[in-house]
């Protein structure tokens, strides 16, 4: 047991009181449990208390002499939290030596008062707790007080256990009190505060139900999947709550009073909208109260008949997203409440129906043998297993990368910044709008020399201040109001928001943002460089961070590497980012490839589309760690002298960066290369039931009797039944199990289905040119170069090559191959 925990076993008991039959209060939403606790210093000291106080009916004397003898319960199993008797002992005894218990009935001028003294009861040698009736205090006080007090001394095996709780901090426990309460509190039936702070429910950041992926078996599939379903129903015993059979309760043989109690599961399950190597995983809950917070291994493993244990989920990264709230009042719970009876048939088929029998892997389940899984979580997994694909293929944020011509994700930056304004519940970010013009931006590839407006998708040009479509504004600058710090475009004069002239001579000094001089008032250029009032400085500090995009897979936190001479290397971060589609790092006539400010650490902004790396294919990762070296060049000058002064050259310490943090990057690795290659001849496949619409059939009947029969054995092996071939050859599914040749063969076949933007958005038959003979010729090139194109990628599967010549050249084919992809794919 944790301490978290035996304070949720008093939470539960007083939550149960108000359920008590009888007791009514004027909306539940009176209904209200406080806990009071000390501050750690104070339990360090051995002084203090934490107390569990709620204004529920409060306690007859047979209730209050039931409730403290272990073992004894009289709570009903199924609509109630607590476990009074073997629960509450267990608990205030790990908390302390001593408990008080104080309670009173409405409208009664009497109260109860019980003092449990553990220490005194061993002494003694008696169990015997008296329990004295007193006059109310307050008059008008009903419920239940529980306190806790005098912390068990060290060398005792409880000791430190309640400064474990209190050392939590408020904040934290109101976070997982609003966490395993989150049902209740988000319903009204109970107000919970710790000391004069309410506890919020906790809230999952998801997407809503307008939100889908498209799946050529599931078709569209929601990003929430809701149920309430009934499994079975049981008969138990109203008296003892045993299973009923045909002859009545087999404990306690009682046949009249029963009660029917039905196995029902309700709740979602769906996709959090930022995935996490922890925050995944779904709540079950009882009574409203989470038992298993994110619970992962009854969802996302599976264990096969020969005992196997095999992780279904994620296995494409580490990162997770698929989370739910499940309720399960039906299934038994251990006496502590820390976990279902996984052994219970109950929770058996809970599990079936929420998961299903057989692996979440379609591949390993065909394999296994196992039946054809329908389950919510098993839909889910196939919709949205690929938690870092951005844009709406997967539902995913990102933003188009120009240097690599392919959407990449936003920053981890920049989702704890959504995340923020969601728990501030700011419009927009609460609901999902403002992140899903995230994912649609990583679907939207800027027409060259145009930059898209990510707000209503206007093409604007490149070097654009603000957009004429609707007045977004790409090169900004703040007003100089700093209560009002409104962005606008930087050549405005007066303020869109407030009114106020952005004329600096009539604020004040102002600072040139390029030498940063400050100027009087009266100056119309900067006395120091000569720029005009007003001139943006284009690789300025501030004007890249509101322009640029962070990159997480080119940034180092804590960046810290050995050094020669014993030299030390203090740990620093290293942020690197990419400017924005339209932004160049242009001063007075030069592009610069990237631009460096040292602030607190390393900021490194690339212009990804310069010449250095687009032409000459210099990467990122070789300016960003040369940069890195020049730094740790400048803050050791004293060491690089001597007989090791070759280890402090540029290139020397570029290289020792390079192979710390980048070598699974900058190496050849016919390994990833292999799973890219794979990764492109799945989308394909995925898309060519929806593209052979009408033709599958005629592509079906055109292969050799080898190929048929190859495919055939394909399906069959991947779990589908031979009488469904038919129906498969007939809709196109069967094209999802062609090999690699003979999806090439597809494009060759019927290149119209593949280009104008079907797949790739080459132009094929939508060629503005009258002549029939040049439009054949231009079709023929295009045809040609993808076919050529995927016989590469296809020679390189299938004979597995490992020469870094032509694993290099294979790569470069997937990056053209990639690159004209459809938006969404």
């Amino acid at each position: 047991m944790r301490p978290l925990d035996a304070l949720c076993e008093l939470i539960d008991n007083s939550i149960d009181s108000f359920a008590s039959d009888g007791f009514q209060q004027k909306g539940s939403e009176n209904n209200t449990v406080t806990v009071y606790l000390p501050k750690a210093a104070e339990v360090s000291r051995g002084r203090g208390s934490i107390a569990v106080l709620d204004n529920g009916p409060g306690l007859t004397l047979e209730e209050a002499q039931n409730a403290l003898r272990a073992g004894f319960s009289s709570n009903n199993p199924f609509d109630r939290l607590g476990l009074f008797g073997m629960g509450f002992n267990i608990s205030t005894g790990k908390l302390a030596r001593k408990t008080v218990l104080k309670t009173a009935k409405q409208g009664s001028a009497q109260m109860l008062t019980v003092e449990i003294d553990l220490e005194e009861m061993v002494q003694k040698r008696t169990y015997d707790v008296p329990v004295r009736i007193v006059p109310k205090d307050p008059p008008n006080f009903h419920g239940t007080l529980v306190e806790v007090k005098q912390w068990w001394p060290q060398g005792n095996p409880n000791a430190g256990f309640a400064e474990k709780l209190v050392r939590l901090g408020q904040s934290e426990i109101r976070d997982q009190l609003g966490r395993r309460y989150a049902t209740l509190l988000r319903d009204g039936a109970v107000r919970i505060f710790v000391g004069d702070d309410m506890v919020d429910p906790f809230e999952h950041c998801v997407w809503s139900d307008r939100r889908f992926v498209t799946h050529r078996d599931f078709g569209n599939i929601s990003a929430i999947m809701r149920f309430d379903k009934v499994l079975a129903s049981q008969v138990r015993c109203a008296r003892c709550f045993a299973l009923v059979d045909e002859s009545g309760c087999p404990q306690c043989g009682e046949k009249t009073a029963l009660r029917t109690v039905q196995e029902r599961i309700k709740g979602w399950t769906g996709i959090q909208r930022y995935d996490d190597a922890n925050q995944y995983g779904i709540d079950l809950i009882r009574n409203g109260r989470a038992i298993r917070i994110l619970e992962k291994e009854a969802f996302f493993s599976w264990t096969d008949a020969r005992g196997r244990q095999i992780k279904d989920y994620p296995i494409d990264s580490p990162f997770g997203r698929i989370v739910g709230e499940v309720h399960l009042d039906h299934v038994p719970t251990d006496f502590l409440k820390q976990d279902f009876q996984r052994t219970s048939p109950e929770w058996t088929r809970a599990i079936t129906f929420l998961r299903g029998e057989s692996s979440l892997q379609p591949k390993v389940a065909a394999e296994a043998g196992e039946p054809k899984n329908e389950s919510p979580v098993y839909a889910l997994y196939q919709g949205y297993r690929r938690v870092r694909d951005v844009g709406t293929r997967d539902v995913y944020m990102g933003y188009w990368e120009a240097g690599e011509d392919r959407p990449k994700r936003i920053s981890r930056e920049k989702e704890t910044e959504y995340l923020e304004k969601f728990s501030r519940k700011e419009p927009g970010f609460y609901d999902d709008s403002e992140w899903w013009k995230l994912v649609e931006q990583a679907d939207n590839k800027p027409a060259t020399e145009l930059t898209e407006c990510p707000e209503c998708g206007f093409q604007c040009l490149a070097n654009a201040e603000s957009c004429p479509g609707c007045d977004h504004v790409f090169l900004g600058k703040a007003c100089i109001n700093a209560d009002c710090a409104a962005n606008m475009a930087r050549s405005a004069v007066v303020c869109p928001e407030c009114g106020q002239s952005q004329d600096v001579r009539q604020q004040g000094r102002w600072r040139c943002s390029f030498c940063s001089r400050e100027n009087p008032p009266s100056s119309q250029s900067c006395l120091n460089c000569s720029r005009p009032l007003g001139e943006v400085n284009p690789l300025n500090l501030e004007f890249l961070n509101q322009n640029s995009n962070k990159d997480d897979d080119l940034s180092i936190a804590a960046f810290s590497i050995p050094l020669p001479n014993d030299a030390t290397c203090p740990p620093m971060d290293i942020n690197a980012y990419t400017v924005k589609p339209g932004i160049s790092l242009v001063r007075d006539g030069i592009a610069l490839p990237a631009v460096v400010h040292r602030d607190q650490g390393l900021k490194v902004f690339i212009d990804p589309s310069h010449p250095l790396f687009s032409e000459y294919q210099v990467r990122p990762e070789h300016v960003i760690s040369m940069e890195a070296a020049r730094l740790l060049q400048d803050a050791n000058a004293r060491f690089m002298s001597g007989d090791k002064a070759h280890l402090w050259s540029l290139p020397a310490l570029s290289w020792r960066i390079s192979s710390n943090y980048w070598r699974d990057r900058l190496s050849i690795n016919p390994d990833r290369t292999r799973k890219r290659a794979e990764e492109f001849f799945e989308t394909l496949r995925e898309t060519l039931p929806e593209l052979m619409d009408g033709a599958a059939d005629e592509f079906y009947r055109s292969l050799p009797a080898p190929d048929q029969g190859s495919l055939v054995r394909t399906i069959v092996q991947n779990g589908v039944d031979a009488s469904q071939l038919p129906e498969l050859i007939k809709s196109g599914k069967y094209l999802a199990f062609l090999e690699h040749r003979l999806v090439a063969l597809v494009v060759e076949k019927f290149p119209e289905r593949f280009f104008d933007g079907s797949f790739w958005t080459d132009s094929y038959q939508k060629i503005p040119v009258g002549d029939p003979a040049t439009v054949g010729q231009i079709q023929a090139v295009v045809l040609a170069r993808y076919r050529n194109l995927l016989d590469d990628v296809v020679g390189f599967l299938d004979t597995r090559q490992s020469d870094p010549g032509y694993v290099v050249r294979v790569e470069r084919t997937l990056h053209l191959l990639f690159r004209n992809l459809r938006p969404g794919l």
